[in-house]
C-alpha cells in the first residue's frame, strides 16, 4: 500500500509539472516607415518578412510588419541602383539593426550609427559624359559615367570629412582634373530621403 501511494505521488507531480509548460511566444506587428528613396527588406534572422518601397517624399512610406513570437531585433537592407547590364552597383549603406517590440515604430534614415549617407544623384547638362566619382583619404572610387543629359542615382555614400562627390572628363578613368563637392556640401543640399542632386555645368 505505501509502495502505491509513493509512485501515485510521482504521477501527480509529473502531471502538474507538464500542465506548467508556456506556449509559443505570439507573433506581434511593428511599424516601419521608410525615409530613403530606395526600397529597404525587413529580415530576422535571414528571413525576409517585408519589402518596403522607397519615395521622395519626406513623409516616408510606412508599413506594419508581422514578426514572429520572440523576437528582440531586425534587420533593415536597402536595394542597390544597378548597371545597365544590371550588375549592382555596390555603395556605402549596407543597413542597420534595429531593436524591436509589439507596437513599436521604427524610422528608417539615411543616419546610421551616427554616420550620414547621401544618395548621389548626378545632373549632366553638358554636352559630353563624364566620369562619376567618390574620393576621399583612402582614394578615388570611380563609378561610372553619366550621359549627356542624363539623371541618375549612383548609391548613398558616407559623408564624412574627407570625402568629395566629384566628375571627371569622360574616358579619364577618374583620373586627371576634376569638379567637386565636399560632404558638408552634399549634406545641406540634401533632401530629408538623403537623397542631393549635383549639376555638371562646367567641364572638368
Amino acid at each position: 500500500m505505501k509502495r502505491r501511494h509513493y509512485l501515485g505521488l510521482i504521477a501527480a507531480l509529473v502531471a502538474v509539472t507538464g500542465c506548467g509548460s508556456t506556449e509559443p511566444a505570439a507573433p506581434f506587428t511593428v511599424t516601419f516607415t521608410n525615409h530613403l528613396d530606395l526600397p529597404v527588406t525587413i529580415s530576422v534572422a535571414g528571413t525576409n518578412y517585408a519589402t518596403i518601397n522607397g519615395t521622395a517624399a519626406g513623409a516616408g512610406i510606412t508599413q506594419d510588419v508581422v514578426l514572429p513570437g520572440g523576437t528582440t531585433s531586425a534587420t533593415w537592407t536597402p536595394a542597390n541602383y544597378t548597371y545597365s547590364d544590371g550588375t549592382e552597383l555596390a555603395d556605402d549603406l549596407t543597413g542597420g539593426t534595429v531593436l524591436v517590440a509589439n507596437m513599436a515604430k521604427i524610422g528608417i534614415t539615411n543616419t546610421v550609427n551616427g554616420k550620414i549617407y547621401v544618395d548621389v544623384w548626378m545632373i549632366n547638362q553638358l554636352t559630353v559624359p563624364v566620369d562619376v566619382a567618390i574620393a576621399s583619404t583612402t582614394g578615388v572610387r570611380c563609378l561610372g559615367n553619366e550621359p549627356p543629359g542624363g539623371t541618375n542615382g549612383w548609391g548613398y555614400y558616407e559623408m564624412g570629412p574627407s570625402v568629395e562627390v566629384r566628375y571627371y572628363a569622360f574616358g579619364s578613368h577618374c583620373t586627371g582634373s576634376y569638379r567637386y563637392w565636399t560632404s558638408d556640401q552634399a549634406i545641406n543640399s540634401s533632401f530629408t530621403a538623403g537623397f542631393a542632386f549635383f549639376y555638371a555645368t562646367v567641364a572638368p
